[in-house]
Protein backbone atom coordinates (compact mmCIF):
# COMPACT_ATOMS: atom_id res chain seq x y z
CA UNK A 1 0.00 0.00 0.00
CA UNK A 2 1.18 3.52 -0.77
CA UNK A 3 2.45 5.44 2.27
CA UNK A 4 0.18 8.36 1.33
CA UNK A 5 -2.86 6.09 1.33
CA UNK A 6 -1.87 4.56 4.68
CA UNK A 7 -1.40 8.05 6.07
CA UNK A 8 -4.94 8.92 4.97
CA UNK A 9 -6.41 5.80 6.57
CA UNK A 10 -4.68 6.53 9.89
CA UNK A 11 -5.93 10.12 9.70
CA UNK A 12 -9.50 8.92 9.04
CA UNK A 13 -9.38 6.55 12.00
CA UNK A 14 -8.09 9.27 14.33
CA UNK A 15 -10.83 11.64 13.16
CA UNK A 16 -13.39 8.93 13.80
CA UNK A 17 -12.13 8.42 17.36
CA UNK A 18 -12.66 12.13 17.92
CA UNK A 19 -15.98 12.63 16.13
CA UNK A 20 -17.61 9.46 17.45
CA UNK A 21 -16.58 10.12 21.07
CA UNK A 22 -16.24 6.37 21.45
CA UNK A 23 -13.79 6.72 24.34
CA UNK A 24 -16.36 8.80 26.24
CA UNK A 25 -19.08 6.25 25.46
CA UNK A 26 -16.89 3.43 26.77
CA UNK A 27 -16.06 5.42 29.91
CA UNK A 28 -19.77 5.98 30.58
CA UNK A 29 -20.51 2.31 29.86
CA UNK A 30 -17.84 1.30 32.37
CA UNK A 31 -19.34 3.64 34.95
CA UNK A 32 -22.82 2.16 34.43
CA UNK A 33 -21.47 -1.40 34.66
CA UNK A 34 -19.51 -0.59 37.82
CA UNK A 35 -22.47 1.05 39.57
CA UNK A 36 -25.25 -1.12 38.12
CA UNK A 37 -26.13 -2.70 41.50
CA UNK A 38 -26.87 0.79 42.85
CA UNK A 39 -29.29 1.71 40.07
CA UNK A 40 -33.01 0.88 40.10
CA UNK A 41 -33.81 -1.42 37.19
CA UNK A 42 -35.64 1.30 35.22
CA UNK A 43 -32.73 3.76 35.57
CA UNK A 44 -30.17 1.16 34.57
CA UNK A 45 -32.25 0.18 31.52
CA UNK A 46 -32.62 3.83 30.51
CA UNK A 47 -28.88 4.49 30.74
CA UNK A 48 -28.04 1.29 28.90
CA UNK A 49 -30.51 2.14 26.15
CA UNK A 50 -29.01 5.61 25.73
CA UNK A 51 -25.50 4.17 25.43
CA UNK A 52 -26.67 1.58 22.90
CA UNK A 53 -28.30 4.30 20.79
CA UNK A 54 -25.09 6.31 20.79
CA UNK A 55 -23.06 3.20 19.96
CA UNK A 56 -25.36 2.48 17.00
CA UNK A 57 -24.82 6.04 15.78
CA UNK A 58 -21.06 5.40 15.83
CA UNK A 59 -21.54 2.34 13.64
CA UNK A 60 -24.01 4.00 11.27
CA UNK A 61 -21.82 7.07 10.81
CA UNK A 62 -18.52 5.24 10.50
CA UNK A 63 -16.39 6.27 7.54
CA UNK A 64 -14.25 3.17 8.09
CA UNK A 65 -17.33 0.99 7.57
CA UNK A 66 -17.86 2.71 4.20
CA UNK A 67 -14.34 1.84 3.00
CA UNK A 68 -13.99 -0.43 -0.04
CA UNK A 69 -13.74 -4.12 0.75
CA UNK A 70 -9.97 -4.25 0.18
CA UNK A 71 -9.39 -1.33 2.57
CA UNK A 72 -11.62 -2.82 5.24
CA UNK A 73 -9.82 -6.15 4.88
CA UNK A 74 -6.50 -4.36 5.38
CA UNK A 75 -7.73 -2.76 8.62
CA UNK A 76 -9.35 -5.97 9.82
CA UNK A 77 -6.08 -7.87 9.32
CA UNK A 78 -4.08 -5.30 11.29
CA UNK A 79 -3.15 -5.48 14.98
CA UNK A 80 -5.39 -2.45 15.54
CA UNK A 81 -8.60 -4.07 14.30
CA UNK A 82 -10.06 -4.95 17.71
CA UNK A 83 -9.77 -1.36 18.94
CA UNK A 84 -11.42 0.47 16.04
CA UNK A 85 -14.41 2.72 16.90
CA UNK A 86 -17.07 0.53 15.17
CA UNK A 87 -15.74 -2.58 16.95
CA UNK A 88 -15.79 -0.82 20.31
CA UNK A 89 -19.29 0.47 19.58
CA UNK A 90 -20.48 -3.10 19.00
CA UNK A 91 -19.02 -4.03 22.38
CA UNK A 92 -21.28 -1.44 24.00
CA UNK A 93 -24.22 -2.37 21.78
CA UNK A 94 -24.11 -6.02 22.80
CA UNK A 95 -22.65 -5.57 26.28
CA UNK A 96 -25.34 -3.42 27.87
CA UNK A 97 -28.78 -5.02 27.40
CA UNK A 98 -31.74 -3.77 29.42
CA UNK A 99 -31.45 -6.56 31.98
CA UNK A 100 -28.62 -6.00 34.46
CA UNK A 101 -27.84 -9.68 34.82
CA UNK A 102 -27.19 -10.09 31.10
CA UNK A 103 -24.65 -7.28 30.79
CA UNK A 104 -20.89 -7.43 30.43
CA UNK A 105 -18.89 -7.14 33.61
CA UNK A 106 -17.12 -3.93 34.53
CA UNK A 107 -13.82 -5.79 34.15
CA UNK A 108 -14.63 -6.71 30.55
CA UNK A 109 -15.61 -3.15 29.68
CA UNK A 110 -12.41 -1.88 31.34
CA UNK A 111 -10.40 -4.15 29.01
CA UNK A 112 -12.28 -2.74 26.00
CA UNK A 113 -11.71 0.85 27.15
CA UNK A 114 -7.99 0.24 27.72
CA UNK A 115 -7.70 -1.35 24.28
CA UNK A 116 -9.43 1.59 22.58
CA UNK A 117 -7.15 4.05 24.38
CA UNK A 118 -4.09 2.00 23.39
CA UNK A 119 -5.06 1.92 19.71
CA UNK A 120 -5.78 5.65 19.75
CA UNK A 121 -2.38 6.40 21.34
CA UNK A 122 -0.46 4.11 18.99
CA UNK A 123 -2.10 5.54 15.87
CA UNK A 124 -1.48 9.08 17.12
CA UNK A 125 2.24 8.27 17.38
CA UNK A 126 2.10 6.61 13.97
CA UNK A 127 0.54 9.76 12.48
CA UNK A 128 3.20 11.98 14.01
CA UNK A 129 5.91 9.87 12.37
CA UNK A 130 4.21 10.29 9.01
CA UNK A 131 4.30 14.05 9.49
CA UNK A 132 7.99 13.95 10.37
CA UNK A 133 8.70 12.10 7.13
CA UNK A 134 6.63 14.74 5.29
CA UNK A 135 4.26 12.05 4.03
CA UNK A 136 1.00 13.65 3.04
CA UNK A 137 -2.20 12.28 1.53
CA UNK A 138 -3.21 11.39 -2.01
CA UNK A 139 -4.98 14.47 -3.36
CA UNK A 140 -8.23 14.56 -5.32
CA UNK A 141 -9.03 18.00 -6.74
CA UNK A 142 -11.66 20.03 -4.95
CA UNK A 143 -15.10 19.46 -6.42
CA UNK A 144 -14.05 16.23 -8.12
CA UNK A 145 -14.65 12.55 -7.42
CA UNK A 146 -12.33 9.55 -7.68
CA UNK A 147 -12.77 5.83 -8.25
CA UNK A 148 -10.32 2.98 -7.72
CA UNK A 149 -10.01 0.07 -10.13
CA UNK A 150 -8.44 -3.05 -8.65
CA UNK A 151 -7.24 -5.89 -10.92
CA UNK A 152 -6.01 -9.04 -9.14
CA UNK A 153 -2.69 -10.25 -10.52
CA UNK A 154 -4.23 -13.57 -11.56
CA UNK A 155 -6.32 -11.65 -14.11
CA UNK A 156 -3.27 -10.58 -16.13
CA UNK A 157 -0.59 -13.05 -14.93
CA UNK A 158 1.88 -10.20 -14.21
CA UNK A 159 2.10 -9.37 -17.93
CA UNK A 160 2.27 -5.57 -18.11
CA UNK A 161 0.78 -5.37 -21.60
CA UNK A 162 -2.08 -7.64 -20.53
CA UNK A 163 -2.63 -5.43 -17.48
CA UNK A 164 -3.04 -2.36 -19.69
CA UNK A 165 -5.37 -4.27 -22.01
CA UNK A 166 -7.56 -5.38 -19.09
CA UNK A 167 -7.60 -1.90 -17.57
CA UNK A 168 -8.72 -0.24 -20.81
CA UNK A 169 -12.45 -1.20 -20.65
CA UNK A 170 -12.77 0.47 -17.24
CA UNK A 171 -11.16 3.67 -18.52
CA UNK A 172 -13.36 3.58 -21.62
CA UNK A 173 -16.51 3.26 -19.47
CA UNK A 174 -15.42 6.29 -17.42
CA UNK A 175 -14.65 8.23 -20.60
CA UNK A 176 -18.09 7.40 -22.01
CA UNK A 177 -19.90 8.62 -18.92
CA UNK A 178 -17.73 11.74 -18.81
CA UNK A 179 -18.80 12.61 -22.35
CA UNK A 180 -22.39 11.74 -21.60
CA UNK A 181 -22.67 14.17 -18.67
CA UNK A 182 -20.35 16.92 -19.93
CA UNK A 183 -20.25 16.68 -23.72
CA UNK A 184 -16.45 16.42 -23.59
CA UNK A 185 -14.66 13.24 -24.65
CA UNK A 186 -12.05 13.24 -21.88
CA UNK A 187 -10.30 10.34 -20.18
CA UNK A 188 -10.24 10.27 -16.36
CA UNK A 189 -7.28 11.91 -14.62
CA UNK A 190 -4.71 9.53 -13.11
CA UNK A 191 -4.49 10.13 -9.35
CA UNK A 192 -2.26 7.28 -8.18
CA UNK A 193 -1.06 3.75 -8.88
CA UNK A 194 -0.50 1.06 -6.24
CA UNK A 195 1.17 -2.25 -6.96
CA UNK A 196 0.38 -5.08 -4.51
CA UNK A 197 -2.70 -6.15 -6.40
CA UNK A 198 -2.41 -3.33 -8.95
CA UNK A 199 -4.89 -0.61 -8.21
CA UNK A 200 -5.31 2.66 -10.01
CA UNK A 201 -7.10 5.77 -8.79
CA UNK A 202 -8.90 7.82 -11.44
CA UNK A 203 -10.42 11.28 -11.02
CA UNK A 204 -13.60 12.33 -12.82
CA UNK A 205 -16.67 14.43 -12.25
CA UNK A 206 -19.18 13.35 -9.64
CA UNK A 207 -21.89 12.97 -12.30
CA UNK A 208 -19.74 10.68 -14.41
CA UNK A 209 -18.70 8.74 -11.31
CA UNK A 210 -22.38 8.15 -10.46
CA UNK A 211 -22.93 6.72 -13.93
CA UNK A 212 -19.94 4.40 -13.54
CA UNK A 213 -21.00 3.29 -10.05
CA UNK A 214 -24.57 2.71 -11.24
CA UNK A 215 -23.36 0.49 -14.08
CA UNK A 216 -20.92 -1.28 -11.76
CA UNK A 217 -23.65 -2.19 -9.30
CA UNK A 218 -25.95 -3.37 -12.08
CA UNK A 219 -23.18 -5.54 -13.56
CA UNK A 220 -22.60 -7.14 -10.16
CA UNK A 221 -26.31 -7.90 -10.16
CA UNK A 222 -25.93 -9.49 -13.60
CA UNK A 223 -23.27 -11.81 -12.21
CA UNK A 224 -25.51 -12.81 -9.31
CA UNK A 225 -28.39 -13.59 -11.68
CA UNK A 226 -26.30 -15.92 -13.84
CA UNK A 227 -24.89 -18.04 -11.00
CA UNK A 228 -27.46 -20.86 -11.51
CA UNK A 229 -26.67 -21.09 -15.24
CA UNK A 230 -22.92 -21.10 -14.68
CA UNK A 231 -23.29 -23.73 -11.96
CA UNK A 232 -25.31 -25.86 -14.38
CA UNK A 233 -22.66 -25.39 -17.06
CA UNK A 234 -19.91 -26.50 -14.68
CA UNK A 235 -21.94 -29.59 -13.75
CA UNK A 236 -22.34 -30.44 -17.43
CA UNK A 237 -18.60 -30.17 -18.01
CA UNK A 238 -17.79 -32.27 -14.96
CA UNK A 239 -20.31 -34.92 -16.03
CA UNK A 240 -18.83 -35.35 -19.52
CA UNK A 241 -22.01 -34.18 -21.24
CA UNK A 242 -21.60 -34.17 -25.04
CA UNK A 243 -19.88 -31.15 -26.57
CA UNK A 244 -22.91 -30.00 -28.57
CA UNK A 245 -25.03 -29.63 -25.43
CA UNK A 246 -22.26 -27.73 -23.67
CA UNK A 247 -21.73 -25.44 -26.67
CA UNK A 248 -25.45 -24.71 -26.82
CA UNK A 249 -25.53 -23.85 -23.11
CA UNK A 250 -22.47 -21.61 -23.50
CA UNK A 251 -24.15 -19.79 -26.38
CA UNK A 252 -27.25 -19.32 -24.23
CA UNK A 253 -25.06 -17.94 -21.45
CA UNK A 254 -23.39 -15.45 -23.81
CA UNK A 255 -26.73 -14.26 -25.16
CA UNK A 256 -28.20 -13.85 -21.67
CA UNK A 257 -25.07 -12.02 -20.54
CA UNK A 258 -25.19 -9.54 -23.41
CA UNK A 259 -28.93 -8.98 -22.92
CA UNK A 260 -28.34 -8.32 -19.21
CA UNK A 261 -25.52 -5.90 -19.99
CA UNK A 262 -27.70 -4.03 -22.51
CA UNK A 263 -30.40 -3.60 -19.86
CA UNK A 264 -27.81 -2.50 -17.27
CA UNK A 265 -26.32 0.10 -19.63
CA UNK A 266 -29.75 1.53 -20.43
CA UNK A 267 -30.57 1.86 -16.74
CA UNK A 268 -27.18 3.41 -15.88
CA UNK A 269 -27.47 5.93 -18.72
CA UNK A 270 -30.90 6.97 -17.47
CA UNK A 271 -29.40 7.63 -14.02
CA UNK A 272 -27.31 10.61 -15.15
CA UNK A 273 -27.92 13.90 -17.02
CA UNK A 274 -27.06 14.03 -20.75
CA UNK A 275 -25.22 16.71 -22.71
CA UNK A 276 -24.97 14.95 -26.09
CA UNK A 277 -27.40 14.69 -29.00
CA UNK A 278 -29.43 11.57 -29.78
CA UNK A 279 -27.03 10.27 -32.41
CA UNK A 280 -24.02 10.55 -30.13
CA UNK A 281 -26.08 9.05 -27.31
CA UNK A 282 -26.70 5.95 -29.43
CA UNK A 283 -22.99 5.69 -30.20
CA UNK A 284 -22.04 6.01 -26.53
CA UNK A 285 -24.64 3.43 -25.55
CA UNK A 286 -23.29 0.95 -28.12
CA UNK A 287 -19.75 1.55 -26.85
CA UNK A 288 -20.84 1.08 -23.23
CA UNK A 289 -22.51 -2.23 -24.07
CA UNK A 290 -19.35 -3.56 -25.72
CA UNK A 291 -17.12 -2.31 -22.92
CA UNK A 292 -19.64 -3.50 -20.34
CA UNK A 293 -19.45 -7.09 -21.58
CA UNK A 294 -15.66 -6.99 -21.11
CA UNK A 295 -15.95 -5.32 -17.69
CA UNK A 296 -18.48 -7.93 -16.60
CA UNK A 297 -16.04 -10.71 -17.48
CA UNK A 298 -13.29 -8.98 -15.49
CA UNK A 299 -15.61 -8.49 -12.49
CA UNK A 300 -16.35 -12.20 -12.64
CA UNK A 301 -12.60 -12.79 -12.33
CA UNK A 302 -12.33 -10.57 -9.26
CA UNK A 303 -11.76 -7.04 -10.59
CA UNK A 304 -13.43 -4.37 -8.48
CA UNK A 305 -14.41 -0.69 -8.69
CA UNK A 306 -14.79 1.41 -5.55
CA UNK A 307 -14.93 4.98 -4.35
CA UNK A 308 -11.41 6.11 -3.52
CA UNK A 309 -10.83 6.60 0.20
CA UNK A 310 -9.98 10.22 -0.61
CA UNK A 311 -13.43 10.77 -2.17
CA UNK A 312 -15.45 9.26 0.68
CA UNK A 313 -17.51 11.99 2.26
CA UNK A 314 -17.97 13.77 -1.08
CA UNK A 315 -21.36 12.22 -1.82
CA UNK A 316 -22.89 15.71 -1.78
CA UNK A 317 -21.11 16.38 -5.08
CA UNK A 318 -23.21 13.64 -6.70
CA UNK A 319 -26.36 15.07 -5.11
CA UNK A 320 -25.44 18.45 -6.61
CA UNK A 321 -24.68 17.18 -10.13
CA UNK A 322 -27.38 14.51 -10.53
CA UNK A 323 -30.95 15.66 -10.08
CA UNK A 324 -33.10 13.53 -7.81
CA UNK A 325 -30.20 11.73 -6.12
CA UNK A 326 -29.64 12.31 -2.39
CA UNK A 327 -26.57 11.72 -0.25
CA UNK A 328 -28.47 8.98 1.57
CA UNK A 329 -29.29 7.24 -1.71
CA UNK A 330 -25.62 7.33 -2.73
CA UNK A 331 -24.52 5.84 0.58
CA UNK A 332 -27.26 3.21 0.51
CA UNK A 333 -26.34 2.26 -3.05
CA UNK A 334 -22.67 1.89 -2.13
CA UNK A 335 -23.59 -0.27 0.87
CA UNK A 336 -25.71 -2.50 -1.36
CA UNK A 337 -22.85 -2.81 -3.83
CA UNK A 338 -20.50 -3.89 -1.06
CA UNK A 339 -22.96 -6.64 -0.14
CA UNK A 340 -23.19 -7.71 -3.78
CA UNK A 341 -19.40 -7.84 -4.03
CA UNK A 342 -19.34 -10.27 -1.13
CA UNK A 343 -22.00 -12.42 -2.77
CA UNK A 344 -20.24 -12.74 -6.12
CA UNK A 345 -16.69 -13.09 -4.81
CA UNK A 346 -15.37 -16.46 -5.94
CA UNK A 347 -17.86 -16.66 -8.81
CA UNK A 348 -14.98 -16.89 -11.28
CA UNK A 349 -13.87 -20.14 -9.62
CA UNK A 350 -16.88 -21.99 -11.06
Amino acid sequence: MLAERLSRIVSDVLKEFESSQIIKILEEALEVATERSNFPDYEYASRARNLRERAQQVIDGSLIQAYPRERRAYIEASDFADGMPPVMARTVLHGLPDRKADGMSAAELKIALDRARSVLNQLSVFSSHFRRFKIGHIAVAEGRFALDVNLPRRVFANDSREYLRKLEPFINVMTCFTELVSGANAAPFLVYVSTTDPEIGLELSAGAAWGVLSLYGLLLGCIEKTVPLVTSLKTMRDSNVNADAINATEETFRNITRSNVEAAVSEAISAVPHKVDDQRMSEIKAALINEGVMVLDLLTQGARVSVSVEALGREALIEKEVAGVSVKEVRDRLATQRELENKVTGFGDF
